[in-house]
Order: C-alpha cells, then sequence, then structure tokens
C-alpha cells in the first residue's frame, strides 16, 4: 500500500503522469478487493453448511457422502474403472464374469474392425475436424465490481473538475482500498482456521457413515428411483412444472419412433442381401442394443415387484399408486419400441456407415428421458425440476429380495425379448440367402447412338443363382430370339455391375464387359440399385441412354413373350405403308417411294427380326429395290445396292429380287452376336427414331426418321442424325372402314382399296386435291387453305382458275356460264362490289338509222381485270333486254390494284345507257364506301365500249384500326384525308400493317397533319414517326411538334382536324406560317398539351372554347392572326396556364372575369385587337401576374385595385380609353419596373404615394389630362428611373431640384406641358446619362445652360417653343453625337459661332424664331446628313449662303429656308418672323 501511496509523488513528476499512476492503482486495487470479497462470500458459506452437520445423522451422511464424491474428484480417493475390463484380472479364469469381459471385449474390437474395413474399402468417409486453429478462446466477461468499487473508479470523471481535485479523490481511495483490504484478509484467516477445525471433528464421522452406507449398497439392500422423467409423473403434482416437462419429453419420444416406425413400414426397403461382415455387424448391434436398453428392465421390475412404494408416497406429495404404474408402462412401451425401430434399422441396414448412424440416432432418442432428467437435476430447467430431481436421487428405499423363479421374473422376461428380437434376425437373413427379395424379372432398355447393335439386347431378363461363395446373383436376357446378354456384378477391384454377351463365359464378364456401370456399388445386391447409374463401353464411351425397371408377375407374360412386343398380336399388320401427304417424305439426291408393299416370298409375308421388310413402289434399274426393315431398335431405309459388297456385286445379285434381298439381309447377320456385318458407308440413307418393348408396333407407322451419318468406333455402321430430322411420317395404305378409313369421304371397298371423292387421290385418298386450279368446294375451308388459293383470284394459280366458275351475276340467270370465283371464302380477302344499272331504247334509236349489218344486240360483257389481264376477278355476258339496278359482290386481294372496269360488245342497234358504282364493301353494309362511279352513255351511230380505272382498295387492317377515327366519306374522296390513306396504304404494301391500333392512328394523324398543311418538304416518310424531323417523342408516342416558317420553308395549307388524335402531345409550337382556316375544336382533345403555339400565321374565325379542356395548359400562344370573337371564358379553367399572347388579332368584346382563376399566370399579353369594356377587378387575383400589356384595345373605366399583384414588374396599357385618377394601388407593386399608361384620360396629378416604387425603370404617362406639378420623389425615390415621359399633359411648375439626382436618366419627355421657370445649371448638371431631352412647347425662361455641354450622351434635344433668351452656349456644340437640334421659336441672340461644324452628326437643325444675327458660317457645311436646316426666319442674318452649304443641303435635297437664296446667290434680306412650321418631335 505504501508503494502505490509513493507512486507519483515526485514533485518534479508532470501532474497528468500522477493522476494516471494513481488511477490504475485504484483499479488493482479494486480488483483485489473483489476477489478477497468472493473469497470470503464462499467461507461463509462453508461456515454454515458446517455448522448444519450435527442436526440429523441422515442429512449428515448424505452431506459426507458429497464431500467423499468430491474427494474422489479431486483424486483425493481412486477406484477401478467401471467397466468388464476389471473383470478380466479380477476374476477367476473361466468364471462368468470373465466370460462376460472377454465377450464384451471381442464384441467392441469386432465393430471397430468393420467400420475401419468399411472405411477402407469405400473411400468416401470424411473426418470433421472442426476449427483448424482449435477451439476458440471464449471472450471474458466484463468486469463487475461492487457499487463502492465502481463508485472509487468512477472519481475523477468529471472533466470539468481541476487536476488536484481528482488527485485528491483519487488518494483517498487508495487509503480506503487498503484499510478494508486488510480487514478482509483478517477475516479470512479467522474463516480458515474455523474451516480447518470442522473438518477435523467431522472426518471421524464422515468415515463411519460411508462405511454403514457401503455395505448397505453392497449387500443390495437400498435401491432408489431410475434417473429419468419418467420419475416426474408419478412423483410430481399434476399439472406442476416437472410433470409438464416429464409429459413433454414421453410425447417426443413416442412421437420420433413413431415416425421412425411408420417411414420403415412405408419404404419397404429391407436389403436384398448384404455383405458377411456387415450381417456380423447387426448381430453385435442388436446385442448392445438389448444390453443398453435399462428402461425395459427398470419398467418391468417396478411392474412386477412395486419396491418402496410405501416410502416413495411418504417422500412425495403428489405420488399416486396409479400414476406410479402409468409412469412405469409408458416407460415399458416407450423401451419397446426403441428396441423394435433399433432392430429394424440394424436390419435395414446394408453397410457399416448405415447401421452406425441408425443405431446412433435410436439411442440418442432412448436416453432422451435420462438426458433431460439430467438437465433439470442441474438447474437448467428451474428451480422447482431441479429440486424434485434431487429429491429423486435422494430417495433410497430396501430392496425386496424375492427367492426362486418369482425373484427372476424380470430377468426371464427380458431374456424372451431378446430371444425374439435374435429370431426376427434370422427370418431376414433367411429371406435374403433364398433372395426372395431380387426381382425375378428386369426390362432393359439399351440406347444405340454410340453403339447401334445394342437395341438388340433390349428385353426381358431373369435372375439366375450365382456360383459363387458371395451369394450374388445373375440377369439374363429370355429372349434369346432378339439377343443373348447377361448382367453380372463384379465384385473385386471393379465393385459395380457389367452386362456382356452370353457367348462371354460368366468368369471372364467381369474382365471383358460390353457395359459397365460408372458407379461402384460395394454392398450392392439388387440390379435395380444401377437403373441411375452413367453405363459405358469397355471403350468409357458413356451409352445415350439405359433404363431398367421391375417386371411383376401378373406382366411377365405380357412383357416378355417370344414375339415383339410381347404376347402374340391379334391385328393384322399394315402390308402397305404411304406417306403423310403433310410430309414431304425421304429426300436427298434421289427421289425415293412414297408408298412402300410388305415383302412377299412365295405369297408369304416374311420377316426380320420378327419385323416385316417393306419394298418400295418405284425400282432404279442401278440402285434396286428400296427396302425398310428392323434391326432391332431402328427402322432402316436404304436401297438394294446400298447392302452388296464386292464380292456380292461379283456374284451376280438380283437387285430386283426380293427373295435374293432377304437371303442377303440373313447371311449379312450373325446370330450369335446379333449384330449387321460387312456393311460399306452409305448403305442407309435415313434411319427411325428409337423404339423399345413398350410402343414397338411392329411396323414403323407414326415414327420420325432422321438421315443418316457414319463414325465412331464402328465406321460400318451408320447413326441417326438427331441434328437432321426428315420429313416423313408414314401411315397405313391399306384402308378399313373403322380403323383406318378412306380420308374425305372416300368409300373403302371389300379389297381395302378407296374409292375416292372431291378430286382427292392415293390410297387412302389422302392426297388433296389442292392448287390444281379448280374450286373444289369441299376444301374450300381454313385448315386446307381454301383449296389451296383455287376459289379466289388472287391466290389461284393456273389456267383454268375461275373459268366457267360464273352461272348467275347482277340478279341474272347467264345463258352461257362466265368467268369468276362466287366460292372464294378466304377471309384474308375483301369485298367489292359493282352497283350497275343499264337502259335500253331500241325505238329511239330506230328513228335515226338502220343497222346496216342487220345485227342484234343480245349481249355486253362485264369485266373486271388486273395486272394486264393477269388475273380476271369477273367476265361475265349479261343480257340487256333485262334492265334493272343490281350488284356483284367480289372478293378479291387486300389492297386489290392496277386494275379496271370494261363494258365491252355494245352494239349500236340500240341507245345503251350504263351507271355503275364500285362500292369498297358491301351495298347494304354501313360501312361501304364508294370507290368510283361513271356514267357510259352510246349516242352515235358505233359501237361503245369504255373501261374505268378502279383506284387501289385500302388496306383491311387499315379500315379496321383506323374506323373510329376517320371518317368513310373521306375515302377515295381526293381530300388530305384521302391522301393520307393512300399514303399509308403504300406503306402497307411494304409490309408495315402494324397490329398497334393506338400507334397506327397517331401515325395517320401525323401524315394527316402534313397533307393538310401544305409544307414545301416532305418531312414524313417510311421510317418510325419518332425519328421524323418535326417530332419529338417519349415512350414511343409524338410529345413535340415544331416548325419555325422562317428556317424550314411556309406552311400554306391548313390545321388538319386530326390534330385531336396525338392525344400525347405536350407541346404544339407551328409558328412563321401561312396556315389559313380555323383553329379546330379537336385541338380540346390534346389533354396533356403544355404549349399550344400558332402564332404568325393567318389563322381566322373564333378561338374555339374546347380549348378550357387543356388542363395542362402552360403557355397559349396565338398571337399575329386574324382571329375574331371574344376571349372565351373557358379560357379561366386552364389552371396551370402560365402565359397567354393573343396580341395583333382582330379580337374584340370585353375580357372575361373568369381570368381571375389564373393564379398562375405571369404574362397577360393582348395588345393590338378591338378589346372593350372595363378592366375586370378580377384581374387583381391574378397574384402570380408580372407583366401586363393591353396597349391598343378599347378598354374603358378605371384601373382596378391591383395591389395583390405583388410580383407584377411591367404594366402596359397604352392607347385605350382609360379613365379616372392614376390608382394608388400601384404603390403595393414593389418589383414595378415599367409603367405605360400613356394616350388615355387619366386625370388628376401624379399620387404622391408613388414615392413607393423604388424599382421603376420606366414611367410613360404621356397624352392624358394630369394635372399639377412634377413630384419632388420623381428626383429621390427613382435613382433606378431612365425613361419618364409626362408630355402632351397640363403639368405646371418647375423642374424639382430633386431631378439633379437622375444620373441615370437617358430619355427625359416634357414638352407640351404649361412648365415654367428657369432651366436650373444644377439640375441639368446631373442628367449625365441623358440621351433625349424634350422640353419644348411650355413656358421656360431664362438662359440656356452651359451645363448643357456635360451631357456629352445626347443625341436629341429640343427646347423650342419656349421663352429662353441669351446666347446659346458653345458648350452645346460640343455634345458632338446629336442628330437632332430644336431650339426655334425662342429669344436667343448673338452670332452662330463656327464651332458649330463640330456637330458632324446632325441631320435636323432648327433655329429659326430666334434674335440672332451674324453671317451663317461656313463651317455648316461640315455637316454631311444635313436633311432638315431652318435658319433664316425672324433672324437678322447678313451676307450670302456658303456656296459649301449651299453644296451640301443641294446634294441632300435637304428640306432648308435658304434654298432659294442659294439659287438665287443674293444676299440675306430680312425674314419674316413666323416659321415654316414646327417640325413633329422623334417618337
Amino acid at each position: 500500500i505504501e508503494q502505490l501511496l509513493d507512486v507519483g509523488g515526485d514533485d518534479d513528476a508532470e501532474m497528468d503522469e500522477r493522476l494516471m499512476l494513481l488511477e490504475t492503482a485504484v483499479m488493482k486495487n479494486a480488483e483485489i478487493l473483489q476477489s478477497m470479497r468472493r473469497a470470503n462470500r464462499s467461507l461463509e458459506s462453508s461456515v454454515k453448511e458446517n455448522t448444519k452437520h450435527s442436526e440429523d445423522d441422515d442429512k449428515r451422511a448424505k452431506m459426507l457422502l458429497q464431500q467423499f464424491s468430491t474427494k474422489v474428484i479431486n483424486k483425493e480417493l481412486r477406484t477401478l474403472s467401471d467397466d468388464v475390463y476389471s473383470f478380466l484380472f479380477c476374476s477367476k479364469i473361466c468364471s462368468v464374469p470373465s466370460w462376460i469381459g472377454m465377450g464384451t471385449v471381442f464384441i467392441q474390437f469386432a465393430v471397430f474392425a468393420l467400420f475401419l474395413g468399411d472405411l477402407l474399402n469405400t473411400k468416401t468417409a470424411t473426418l470433421s475436424l472442426g476449427d483448424e486453429n482449435g477451439r476458440r478462446r471464449e471472450k471474458a466477461p466484463p468486469r463487475k465490481f461492487s457499487n463502492d468499487i465502481q463508485e472509487l473508479l468512477e472519481i475523477g470523471g468529471d472533466e470539468e473538475a481541476d487536476m488536484q481535485e481528482r488527485l485528491m479523490l483519487l488518494e483517498t481511495s487508495v487509503m480506503k482500498n487498503a484499510e478494508i483490504l486488510q480487514a478482509m484478509r483478517r477475516a479470512n484467516r479467522n474463516l480458515e482456521n474455523t474451516v480447518r477445525k470442522e473438518e477435523k471433528n467431522d472426518e471421524q464421522r464422515t468415515k463411519m457413515l460411508l462405511q454403514q452406507f457401503s455395505t448397505k449398497a453392497v449387500e443390495k439392500d437400498l435401491r432408489t428411483l431410475s434417473d429419468d422423467v419418467y420419475s416426474f409423473l408419478f412423483c410430481s403434482k399434476l399439472c406442476s412444472v416437472p410433470s409438464w416437462i416429464g409429459m413433454g419429453t414421453v410425447f417426443i419420444q413416442f412421437a420420433v419412433f413413431a415416425l421412425f416406425l411408420g417411414d420403415l413400414l412405408n419404404t419397404n426397403e429391407i436389403p436384398a442381401n448384404v455383405e458377411t461382415m456387415v450381417r456380423v455387424g447387426q448381430a453385435g448391434a442388436i446385442l448392445i442394443n438389448f444390453m443398453a436398453q435399462t428402461d425395459v428392465r427398470t419398467s418391468l421390475r417396478a411392474l412386477l415387484y412395486q419396491e418402496g412404494v410405501e416410502e416413495i408416497e411418504d417422500n412425495f406429495d403428489g405420488f399416486t399408486r396409479t400414476r406410479y404404474l402409468v409412469g412405469n408402462v409408458l416407460m415399458l412401451i416407450q423401451g419397446l419400441l426403441g428396441t423394435v425401430v433399433s432392430i429394424q434399422l440394424i436390419v435395414y441396414s446394408d453397410n457399416i456407415f448405415d447401421l452406425l448412424l441408425n443405431f446412433t440416432a435410436v439411442m440418442f432418442v432412448s436416453e432422451l428421458d435420462e438426458l433431460v432428467f439430467y438437465m433439470a437435476r442441474n438447474a437448467y430447467l428451474g428451480v422447482k425440476a431441479e429440486k424434485l430431481a434431487e429429491e429423486i436421487q435422494n430417495c433410497e428405499f430396501d430392496s425386496q429380495n424375492r427367492k426362486g423363479v418369482s425373484g427372476y421374473m424380470h430377468v426371464i422376461l427380458f431374456a424372451i425379448l431378446v430371444i425374439a428380437g435374435y429370431v426376427y434376425f434370422g427370418i431376414i437373413i433367411a429371406l435374403q440367402v433364398e433372395n426372395t427379395t431380387l426381382p425375378e424379372y428386369v426390362k432393359a432398355e439399351f440406347g444405340d447412338a454410340v453403339n447401334p447393335t445394342l437395341g438388340l439386347y433390349s428385353g426381358c431378363y431373369m435372375m439366375k443363382a450365382g456360383s459363387d461363395w458371395s451369394a450374388r446373383v445373375t440377369y439374363e436376357q429370355v429372349q434369346t430370339e432378339r439377343g443373348q446378354g447377361r448382367f453380372t456384378y463384379c465384385y473385386g477391384d471393379i465393385r459395380s455391375w457389367t452386362f456382356s454377351p452370353l457367348k462371354i463365359a460368366e468368369e471372364d464378364a467381369c474382365g471383358l464387359p460390353t457395359l459397365r456401370s460408372d458407379e461402384e456399388r460395394p454392398t450392392s445386391y439388387d440390379l435395380l440399385d444401377a437403373k441411375g447409374d452413367q453405363w459405358k463401353l469397355d471403350s468409357g464411351n458413356p451409352i445415350q441412354s439405359f433404363q431398367l425397371v421391375e417386371i411383376e408377375e401378373d406382366r411377365v407374360a405380357e412383357e416378355c413373350g417370344e414375339e415383339f412386343g410381347g404376347a402374340d398380336r391379334e391385328e393384322e399388320l399394315c402390308p402397305i405403308l404411304i406417306m403423310d401427304q403433310s410430309f414431304e417424305g425421304f429426300s436427298d439426291d434421289r427421289d425415293w417411294s412414297r408408298s412402300y408393299n410388305e415383302m412377299l416370298v412365295d405369297g408369304k409375308s416374311v420377316y426380320f427380326y420378327q419385323h416385316p421388310i417393306y419394298v418400295g413402289e418405284y425400282m432404279d434399274e442401278k440402285e434396286g429395290l428400296e427396302l425398310i426393315f428392323f434391326t432391332g431398335r431402328r427402322w432402316l431405309s436404304t436401297t438394294a445396292k446400298g447392302l452388296l459388297t464386292e464380292a456380292d456385286i461379283e456374284g451376280g445379285v438380283d437387285l430386283t429380287s426380293e427373295a435374293e434381298m432377304l437371303s442377303l439381309l440373313r447371311d449379312k447377320t450373325d446370330v450369335t452376336d446379333f449384330r449387321l456385318l460387312s456393311l460399306e458407308p452409305g448403305a442407309y440413307a435415313f434411319i427411325s427414331e428409337a423404339v423399345d418393348q413398350a410402343n414397338d408396333r411392329g411396323t414403323p407407322l407414326g415414327l420420325r426418321w432422321y438421315h443418316s451419318r457414319y463414325g465412331g468406333s464402328d465406321a460400318n455402321f451408320p447413326f441417326a442424325d438427331i441434328s437432321r430430322p426428315a420429313d416423313a411420317l408414314f401411315s397405313c395404305g391399306k384402308c378399313d372402314s373403322e380403323g383406318n378409313p378412306c380420308r374425305f369421304e372416300g368409300v373403302c371397298l371389300a379389297d381395302g382399296t378407296c374409292d375416292c371423292k372431291h378430286g382427292a387421290t392415293g390410297k387412302l385418298c389422302e392426297i388433296k386435291p389442292l392448287g390444281d386450279g379448280i374450286c373444289h368446294p369441299f376444301f374450300n375451308k381454313g385448315p386446307d387453305d381454301f383449296d389451296g388459293g383455287d376459289c379466289c383470284v388472287s391466290t389461284c394459280q393456273g389456267v383454268s382458275c375461275g373459268v366457267g366458275d360464273m352461272t348467275e351475276a347482277f340478279g341474272q340467270e347467264l345463258r352461257r356460264s362466265g368467268n369468276g370465283f362466287p366460292h372464294c371464302k378466304d377471309p384474308e380477302m375483301v369485298p367489292l362490289t359493282i352497283t350497275m344499272n343499264h337502259t335500253i331504247d331500241r325505238g329511239f334509236y330506230a328513228g335515226f338509222l338502220e343497222d346496216s349489218d342487220g345485227g342484234t344486240f343480245e349481249s355486253y360483257f362485264v369485266e373486271v381485270s388486273c395486272h394486264g389481264g393477269d388475273e380476271i376477278p369477273l367476265r361475265v355476258a349479261l343480257d340487256p333486254e333485262h334492265p334493272k339496278k343490281a350488284s356483284q359482290t367480289l372478293y378479291v386481294a387486300d389492297q386489290m390494284d392496277a386494275c379496271e372496269i370494261s363494258f365491252l360488245g355494245i352494239q349500236s342497234t340500240s341507245l345503251f345507257n350504263a351507271t355503275f358504282q364500285l362500292i369498297d364493301g358491301y351495298p347494304e353494309d354501313a360501312e361501304g364506301v364508294v370507290v368510283a362511279s361513271a356514267e357510259m352513255r352510246d349516242i352515235s351511230n358505233v359501237t361503245k365500249d369504255a373501261a374505268f380505272t378502279i383506284p387501289t382498295l385500302y388496306a383491311k387492317c387499315l379500315k379496321e384500326t383506323l374506323k373510329d377515327v376517320v371518317d368513310t366519306s373521306t375515302y377515295y374522296s381526293g381530300t388530305y384525308q384521302d391522301e393520307a390513306m393512300e399514303w399509308m396504304n403504300e406503306e402497307i404494301k411494304d409490309g408495315r400493317c402494324s397490329n398497334d391500333q393506338e400507334w397506327r392512328i397517331q401515325r395517320y394523324a401525323l401524315v394527316a397533319l402534313w397533307r393538310a398543311e401544305g409544307s414545301p418538304v416532305e418531312w414524313v416518310n417510311k421510317n418510325d414517326q419518332c425519328l421524323w424531323s418535326r417530332i419529338n417523342c417519349k415512350d414511343n408516342f409524338p410529345v413535340v411538334i415544331t416548325h419555325d416558317g422562317d428556317t424550314t420553308g411556309r406552311l400554306n395549307g391548313t390545321l388538319a382536324t386530326e390534330i385531336g388524335l396525338l392525344t400525347h402531345l405536350e407541346r404544339l409550337d407551328v409558328f412563321t406560317n401561312d396556315l389559313t382556316g380555323t383553329l379546330p375544336t379537336e385541338l380540346g382533345l390534346l389533354t396533356k398539351l403544355t404549349f399550344l403555339g400558332y402564332a404568325e400565321n393567318a389563322h381566322t374565325g373564333t378561338i374555339p372554347t374546347e380549348v378550357g379542356q387543356l388542363k395542362a395548359l402552360e403557355e397559349l400562344m396565338l398571337w399575329h392572326n386574324f382571329l375574331t370573337g371574344s376571349i372565351p371564358s373557358e379560357v379561366g379553367l386552364l389552371s396551370n396556364l402560365g402565359q397567354i399572347n393573343l396580341q395583333e388579332n382582330y379580337l374584340s368584346g370585353g375580357l372575361p372575369s373568369e381570368l381571375g382563376a389564373l393564379t398562375k399566370l405571369t404574362r397577360l399579353t393582348l395588345h393590338t385587337n378591338s378589346l372593350s369594356g372595363s378592366l375586370p377587378a378580377e384581374i387583381g387575383l391574378m397574384t402570380s401576374l408580372t407583366n401586363v400589356v393591353v396597349t391598343g384595345n378599347w378598354l374603358s373605366g378605371p384601373i382596378p385595385d391591383l395591389s395583390k399583384l405583388t410580383g407584377l414588374d411591367t404594366l402596359i396599357m397604352y392607347t385605350n380609353d382609360l379613365t379616372g385618377s392614376l390608382p394608388s394601388s400601384i404603390t403595393k407593386l414593389p418589383n414595378l419596373y415599367t409603367l405605360n399608361l400613356s394616350t388615355n384620360k387619366f386625370s388628376g396629378s401624379i399620387p404622391d404615394e408613388w414615392a413607393e416604387l423604388t424599382s421603376l425603370y420606366w414611367m410613360i404617362m404621356n397624352k392624358n389630362q394630369l394635372t399639377g406639378t412634377l413630384p419632388e420623389f420623381l428626383g429621390t425615390a427613382g435613382p433606378n428611373l431612365s425613361r419618364l415621359v409626362l408630355d402632351s399633359n397640363q403639368l405646371v411648375g418647375s423642374i424639382p431640384d430633386s431631378f439633379a439626382n437622375l444620373s441615370n436618366m437617358a430619355r427625359l419627355r416634357l414638352q407640351n406641358n404649361l412648365l415654367t421657370g428657369e432651366l436650373k445649371p444644377e439640375v441639368m448638371a446631373g442628367w449625365t446619362s441623358m440621351g433625349q431631352l424634350h422640353l419644348s412647347t411650355n413656358q421656360f425662361v431664362g438662359t440656356l445652360p452651359s451645363e448643357i455641354g456635360l451631357l456629352s450622351s445626347m443625341d436629341y434635344f429640343e427646347a423650342n417653343d419656349n421663352n429662353l433668351s441669351g446666347k446659346i452656349p458653345e458648350e452645346l456644340w460640343t455634345v458632338t453625337n446629336m442628330w437632332a437640334l430644336y431650339l426655334q421659336n425662342n429669344q436667343f441672340s448673338g452670332s452662330i459661332p463656327t464651332e458649330i461644324g463640330l456637330l458632324l452628326n446632325i441631320e435636323d437643325l432648327d433655329l429659326s424664331g430666334n434674335n440672332l444675327t451674324g453671317s451663317i458660317p461656313s463651317e455648316i457645311a461640315l455637316m454631311p446628313n444635313l436633311i432638315w436646316f431652318q435658319i433664316l426666319q425672324g433672324n437678322s442674318f447678313t451676307g450670302t449662303i456658303p456656296q459649301e452649304v449651299c453644296a451640301v443641303l443641294t446634294a441632300n435635297q435637304a428640306t432648308s429656308d435658304v434654298m432659294d437664296l442659294c439659287a438665287s446667290g443674293a444676299r440675306i434680306g430680312p425674314a419674316p418672323i413666323e416659321a415654316v412650321g414646327p417640325v413633329e418631335p422623334a417618337p
């Protein structure tokens, strides 16, 4: 402690270091203190336990026993190991205990040897080693200290405490901890002494009690309850926590065992047989299971003897005999279930690993009751369960040592159970040895992609007993006429199933296998185990497919008969094969037969591999017969020549002899191998799909065919090339009224041939007469492509198309048949109706001229022909004697074009008149549209035939998609809608008949827009409309249409009503063009439109009220048109409108009050119209307004209250009839920048409140009736004021001194008022930015200040018609930017200085009407642009006009009062006082 206190005591040490050291000391002392307190509590507990020893002898004995056990654990006492290994050296040789020990050790060694051997053989065991870094070190729990220690540690944590205070607190804590530590050490020593004394006193007592207990236990006079939860069932109170724990555990055990047992009974997978070592392991596992089954033995003894029931009843309040019996019965049932399940799992295991896993799982479930009891005893399941478990362990009762058989009844019953288990095990062994669990018959199906001859071995295999000690079986093929094969298990190095032909001896089957399972199966006795394996040839190539299935006993005769397809078939095989007409048939570099007959030798059918051989109907002399025959798995098609080798050819084999071909096939077949031999590449042309026993019909009917290919290990045998299917499928060619009838209403005759109808041909009438140029109504339907197109003009091919098919036309029965297509029903065709009316007047014509030929007018022809006569939809001869109105509907190709209608053979013996109409559709159809109409009249004495062109018909899909948006009256009308339809019709010819209706409607609308507007540029094309130059799209729909006439050519048409179809439009801006006509009401359909602009066009009419439907509209720009009428009130519904510009139109009427609802409107531009009436008060509610321009109208009345328009910066209302005083509400517009109220009838003075308009830049109020003086505030409150226009009013007074502050003033117009006073130099000196200064026609007096020369930017100055006097200041001539100077009609005196020549830019100069004297300076000639020059009148000049001046004036054709003197050269004389006339000031 002293050392700790001395730490940091050095005065030279830094304060921080001392503080850190002291904090470390406190932490260390706190840990020591906490450790001492834990030791104290432990010692105090020991003392308390020791003091209880003398209370009760029994309790003392239990406590001593516990201490004794503790000593054993601490290795203070040691005993022999509790296992049978102690029997080996503690018992006598050949005694019962020694035999028990040796037997147990042998079983253990045997089981482990089996495990190890199985691991080495299977090579599949894996060992889980856990974490490679070993067990993780558990994270140490955080330190915890008592409250006083924790407080000490927290001392000094306040950062605001100074360092000295923290040091003092820490030193105090160290001292306090030191004192506590010394006190605790003293207390510890006292407690240790007390414990030693108690232990010494109790040692003798402990030994005595242990000796008594051990003696009694050894003599088996004492017993205890079982340490499992079944004791909870009868020792606890009902509904208590322990009782629920017991019932829950029992339920789990029973449920798990029930699941095990149910799964075992359902799967029924007892292995066919097992290895000898596995069987030994099973026997040992059954014995271990019985030995470990304590629940059965314990419950049997409890139920038979009921030992200690009285003692148990005394110790446990909840105990009853009934619950005691129930608990033990449940324990017995659970033990029996566990035993049964264990034995089942053991005998179901076919290898050591399964045996180990299954046995371990069941034993875990069996021991679950003991495990839960252990958890309860160690307080994992609550205090009540722990207490009850402890009481159950401590409960002892005397054993009832019965004598005789009754004392061993529980042993006898258990022995019977063991014997029953082994009897069941013996039965299983017997079943396995007799192979009763193996399938007797299996069926194999081999793939033939790698080795085609494997298909011969497909069939049934029967089990044969094995010939070696392993008791394994083989399977041999039973259908030896198909093949001879065997399945054998190889248990040597291979340890898997193999397949080989029977010709290979069984002992060699493993060394020379044809096929081998790729999966090693060291425990397999059942061939079906390998059904899912990959089987490979001895070369290592896997076969295409392999299937194994068990054949049930009742299906053996059917599946495994000696004939193909199983048992003998009752039905006759098909003798004739015909190629299905929907398939092309065999095709390569030669023509193949489409019909094959069964081969007959001596009048009898012959078979190859139990299947018939078929011979083709065609025979090539070089190739010989075409043959189709079976090879065991597939059907093959080839020619006779393909089977021949060079030896056969030299032997002179007849390629046309069926008998020789049969002999050749049989000679080439090896009966032992069942393998086709000596076949050259190219022998087979086509190969069928594989067949198996299930789908083998005995013929190739219904099979798919493939081209052949050669390659692989057997180059002489072809393979089916699955990548090259042949378009072939065979049907049976012999008819049968029930099973195989003749097609298409053909009649099956007795000899199996067909009497065909409706033009069909073929063995079964299967060949349809499609596309022969003759319409057969029976086949005129969709599935037959409407008789191959023979019934319609545009699809029929051939010279006979439509010839003679018309017997009636235009309501007449024809005298002779005509040409046409009355049966056309193809829905792809469209109707075209001819409505015609003809008249004939023989008597009228007879009065003119007799027929010189003497002929008669019996008939005339009506003909519709297309493409120069290549297609003739109609040609009929009509009788002129039967005039009437009639119609005839033709069915022609969609978009029929290049056609004409002709009237031929009209004779001159009569006056003939015919009118007709062509209708796109039916005459009675409301949608039928007139395509063309004409009238033909014969008024001469000659034959008059005529022909009329038929326009191209609109596409059906086009009419369908546009039927709801295009008025059919516009079809074929020549209007812009018709032109748009024609354009799209041509596009469809190129294959663009889209099914997207909305897309096509949008496209039509754009094309119609283009045709109507008269565009000089063809901006539509075949590309998607979103790629057109004037279009912007979003989500594949046009949203923007623009056109600037100045840059892309001016439009001179109209705005199409189809604009309303472009419902996705958001911006429509077509400006600076020559569009005429009205704005269509369909604009109201563009509900997504945000910008509507048709400015600078020539539109007429009114603004449609439907614009009120454009709820999304933000800008309405229709300025510079010829629009009339009033502004529709519906505009007030456009709540999103931000700008209206309707200027430069002819709009009339008042402003609608509904405009007040446009609270988002910022710009209202209506100037240059004819609007009248007063301004509505609601305009003051448009709070977003920033710009209002209503100039050039007839608006009247006062300006309403605008105080709420706080954002307004521009208010222009000049050239109206507005009256009243200037509104004071304008004062509330802090952002007002431009104010123009000129050319109205405002009166009164300028309000003083306007002094608050500090942002004002322009103030224009000229040409009103304003009175009063110029406000002083204009010079103080408006420093930004740049333009002040107050001329042509009635203002009085002088210019205020505050005007000297107008340094930014660029234009000041005060002319035509009643202003007086002098022009003050100090005021004029402040106008440094002045550009134009208008002071004329007032009553100013005094001189013109010389400060005028400071206005260097001024280019215009007028001060005429005032009372100014004195000399003109010389400084004025330095303002060289001036182009106009008006000083006439004042009282200026003196001469004109020569400096006047500095005004080089002057154009207008008027100094007349003054008192000037002297000569006119010649420097005036330096003004090259002078065009107005007045100087003589009212002045007193002398001398002559300088010639230089006269030359400039003459050259500029100037207007001047000196021109006469220039012409005459006379001297200047007196001039009249009147001026020539005032010049209109510049605007």
